[in-house]
């Protein structure tokens, strides 16, 4: 069975990379600039998460939903905790209570913001001018290779290093993230 990791990442964390828009059409570069400013300095926080995991058997070609979780993750001291976002209230948990069934991975809700904005280890283009949640955005499309990407994926014996891509959505004025969208390939 392969399988296909999806994450929709939102909140306080990719507001922190609110910057102001370059004049001289270096928009990106300044954002990711000042995204490593702000994630350097990032304070502990609490996000939603929705994830959603695919999967496809050895005959066919494409990948059917298997299931989305909706999760809140919390970091604190560096360390990711979960909660069921469809759940108040519930104590934080190890990823691993929570989710006992199929792929899953940790400790990449701020690292995937780290990961592109490292100078270097992604690779972007344009991709177009957009709307997203009533907002004029820009749409970057991105890839970091395998030998420059910092996730591990894990099925317990298996352990491997993956390449991953997404986009990545500023604001057009504001070059606040509006959503980084990660794939695991």
């Amino acid at each position: 069975m392969l399988c296909r990791s999806r994450a929709l990442l939102f909140g306080p964390a990719c507001a922190a990379l609110a910057a102001a828009a370059p004049p001289n059409g270096a928009f990106l570069n300044d954002a990711l600039a000042k995204a490593r400013r702000h994630l350097a300095g990032l304070p502990d926080f609490v996000c939603t998460q929705t994830v959603e995991r695919s999967e496809r058997g050895p005959k066919e070609s494409a990948f059917r939903l298997r299931d989305r979780l909706h999760l809140e993750v919390t970091s604190v001291n560096g360390q990711e905790r979960f909660a069921r976002a469809d759940r108040p209230g519930a104590e934080d948990r190890e990823l691993r209570f929570l989710v006992t069934r199929g792929v899953t991975t940790t400790g990449g809700f701020s690292a995937f913001l780290r990961q592109i904005t490292k100078a270097g280890a992604a690779e972007f283009r344009f991709a177009a001018e957009a709307t997203l949640d009533n907002r004029r955005a820009r749409h970057y499309l991105f890839e970091v290779p395998e030998e420059r990407s910092a996730y591990v994926i894990s099925v317990p014996p298996h352990e491997g290093r993956v390449p991953f891509h997404g986009a990545l959505y500023l604001d057009a004025e504001t070059a606040e993230v509006l959503r980084l969208e990660v794939t695991a390939d």
